[in-house]
Parts: C-alpha cells; sequence; structure tokens
C-alpha cells in the first residue's frame, strides 16, 4: 500500500515537472536532479527520513513548489514533517535573496514552545518558525523518542541550550545535512562544554593547553584557548568578527589581548571559531578568572548596521 502510494505521488510530481518545464521555469537537469532527491526521499529505505532529505537541502529554491506537492500528497507524518524542514530551509535561502532592506531585529528572537510527546525534529520545526532560524538537522544516530519540551518567552539560544541539557545533545556545525543548515544537534559523550548567550549569539569554551617551558627561570609559557560561536542566521551578516580584549587570571594578574594572538576559523551558515594563543602566559596560574570579548555582526547599514554582542566568561580551568 504504501509503495503504491508512492508510485502514485512520483507521477504526480512528475505531471508537475513536465508543466514546470512547458511554463519555462527550471531546466530539465535541474528539474531530474529534484526528482531523483524526492524519489529518494520518499521510497522505502533503512535510513530514516530525517537522514534521506539531506540532498533536497542543497538545492534551490526553485524546488519548493515540487517539496510542496509531496507534502499535500504524503500521508507518513515523518515524511511530511521532513517536507515542511526543507521547505522552510529553502524558503530561508529565497528570503535572504529577495528580502527588501529595512531594519531587522538584531536581539535575541524569543520563543514559546509546549510539546508532550513530542519528535526532536518536530520541537526544531517549532523553534524555526518562531525565530525565522534556520531550522538544526537531527543527528544521524538520533532515535525518534519521544520528548516533553517547555520553554516559555524564552531567548532562541537559551532554549536551544534547555534542549540539549534535556536529550544530551551537542549544538555543532552540521555534518548531516551538509549544504543545508550551517548548523545541527549532535549525539557526543562528555561533551559539556562553558557556554555564555549574548544577544542573538552564543560563544562557546572548548578548552586550553598551556604549553610550559622545560627550564626555569621562565615562568611564563604558551596558552593556547579555542572557541566557537553561533548566530542566529535570521539575520543578514556579510560578516562575523571575534575579538577578546582583557584575560584576568586567577590571581588577579590582568593580561591585555593583542590582536594577533586570536586566528579565526572557517566560518560555515550560521557557525565559526577562533583560536586564542597568549603568549608570555603565566605558568603558576591556576586559572582564568575572567575573559572578556565580542562577536561582532556586520549587518548592512540599512538593516540596522552592525550588531555589537560582549561576552563575558569566568572562572575557566586551564588543563
Amino acid at each position: 500500500m504504501a509503495r503504491k502510494a508512492a508510485l502514485l505521488l512520483c507521477a504526480g510530481l512528475a505531471a508537475l515537472i513536465g508543466a514546470r518545464v512547458a511554463a519555462g521555469e527550471p531546466t530539465p537537469e535541474q528539474l531530474k536532479l529534484i526528482e531523483v532527491r524526492l524519489n529518494y526521499l520518499l521510497e522505502k529505505r533503512p535510513e530514516p527520513p530525517t537522514e534521506r532529505m539531506g540532498g533536497l537541502l542543497q538545492l534551490e529554491p526553485d524546488a519548493i513548489p515540487y517539496v510542496r506537492k509531496a507534502l499535500e500528497a504524503s500521508a507518513d507524518p515523518e515524511i511530511k514533517l521532513c517536507c515542511k524542514i526543507v521547505i522552510a530551509c529553502l524558503e530561508a535561502k529565497l528570503n535572504q535573496r529577495t528580502r527588501p532592506p529595512g531594519p531587522v531585529n538584531t536581539d535575541a528572537s524569543r520563543v514559546t514552545v509546549a510539546l508532550k510527546d513530542a519528535r526532536l525534529a518536530e520541537i526544531l520545526y517549532r523553534l524555526h518558525e518562531q525565530s525565522g532560524n534556520t531550522p538544526m538537522s537531527v543527528p544521524r544516530d538520533w532515535q525518534d523518542q519521544p520528548i516533553t519540551f517547555e520553554v516559555r518567552d524564552c531567548p532562541y539560544w537559551e532554549a536551544v541550550q534547555k534542549l540539549c541539557a534535556l536529550t544530551g545533545l551537542y549544538c555543532r556545525r552540521d555534518r548531516h545535512y551538509h549544504a543545508g543548515c550551517g548548523v545541527g544537534l549532535e549525539k557526543i559523550e562528555h561533551r559539556n562544554p562553558p557556554e555564555v548567550v549574548s544577544g542573538p549569539v552564543m560563544v562557546r569554551y572548548l578548552g586550553t593547553y598551556l604549553s610550559r617551558p622545560f627550564r626555569p627561570p621562565t615562568m611564563s609559557g604558551w596558552l593556547s584557548m579555542r572557541f566557537d560561536y553561533v548566530w542566529e542566521d535570521r539575520l543578514p551578516a556579510a560578516k562575523v568578527q571575534a575579538s577578546v580584549r582583557e584575560i584576568v587570571t586567577r590571581e588577579g594578574r590582568r593580561i591585555a589581548v593583542k590582536p594577533k594572538w586570536l586566528k579565526p576559523h572557517d566560518a560555515t551558515r550560521g557557525l565559526s571559531g577562533f583560536t586564542l594563543d597568549v603568549e608570555d602566559f603565566p605558568c603558576e596560574s591556576s586559572g582564568i578568572a575572567e575573559l572578556r570579548g565580542t562577536i561582532l555582526l556586520k549587518l548592512p547599514a540599512q538593516e540596522g548596521g552592525d550588531r555589537s554582542c560582549d561576552f563575558v566568561f569566568r572562572d575557566l580551568p586551564i588543563r
């Protein structure tokens, strides 16, 4: 029965594709790619639908009518949810290209979600609906056990933090949807880094390495610190820059950070990071009492201008 429904749906998609070709819309090669990737989602396969939809997320917004047709025709709730997520991602691409200039809300989005025994993908879709950010990807090995989740008038990244704490998942660079989304959730054991939320940005401290001198009397070493940060990708940031101004050790020593110490990482949609290599760090220090910095979102002037998000980490250990 399910196979028959899939065949009927494919036939309907073929008819829609034929009509679009006649109307002079996407090329036959593009339409063939849409058809192949939609069929891969709709067919019965051992991989879960949330894994099979990755190819659709890499398509252009021209694919939206065909995915919407599949959404209307399918009776499978998982397929319907995947179609909604794909449409949301493709619409986000389209909105970024066609949205008229004007001020945007550069503060944190606020969300209210109250779901009982819901799938993780449904919760992430609700967060997308209320924030305007691209839906996060579901981890490849995640089982669809029911989740009860509730937040009310909560900043977006704080809601994501609560969801991660509830599920044991970790927010990181997306390795599932590839070009579809920049950020996804994954299951990683023993990963609970210190995090700071500042408006539409969340910054994480990933760890340190202190290289001590082999021979005294030198009492200073090289401290390498790693951070990453995520921002709400609804914001049309042309560029995102990180800076660290000052470090205060637990012993009270203040270290003014030189710009050359900070080395940015490659950015993807909604996520980037940096390494901070501190020269002449006191080896006797037991840790960092305070670290202050800023994430700067470079926005077009007509859309509100630059947004500075100051962050402060306190009581960071040195390993």
